[in-house]
């Protein structure tokens, strides 16, 4: 999906050129093009922060709180920490290990998880705006042919 706006950014370059001049449809696409990359832009990097972020793995404690004992890793836990199978660690207030970025989603980055999620759906959502005049006009097209 990155790489239609890609061509449609270009596009929108290549007849600005052509007409020498700033219309409204331009001045449109080129705000929309800078929103879109600067989304892409946070999408990718609140990816990247959730991938590299520790998700609140727990460690060896030597308190005396109410902590419990691991039975596949052998390692005192809080009672809101959970086992991850995949992963082979505890991890603190775990929500889920999630496949998209290869990490459980933890007290450590569940911030950066929920914002990857909403840099996603803005993301989608701006998409979606852009493709519904094309959809409908294509509707329109078709239906004029039969």
């Amino acid at each position: 999906f990155f790489f239609f706006f890609f061509f449609q950014a270009e596009d929108g370059i290549r007849d600005l050129v052509r007409s020498r001049g700033l219309g409204d449809v331009y001045k449109r696409q080129v705000v929309v093009s800078i929103m879109y990359y600067a989304l892409s832009l946070l999408l990718f990097a609140s990816l990247t922060a959730c991938v590299v972020a520790d998700p609140g793995v727990v460690r060896n404690s030597t308190s005396e709180r109410e902590y419990t004992v691991c039975s596949t890793c052998k390692v005192k836990r809080p009672p809101r920490a959970r086992h991850c199978a995949l992963c082979q660690a505890c991890v603190l207030n775990m929500d889920h290990h999630c496949p998209w970025i290869g990490n459980c989603i933890g007290l450590g980055n569940h911030k950066l998880f929920l914002l990857f999620c909403l840099y996603a759906s803005l993301t989608c959502f701006l998409q979606a705006l852009v493709l519904l005049p094309r959809l409908v006009q294509a509707v329109r097209l078709v239906g004029s042919n039969d």
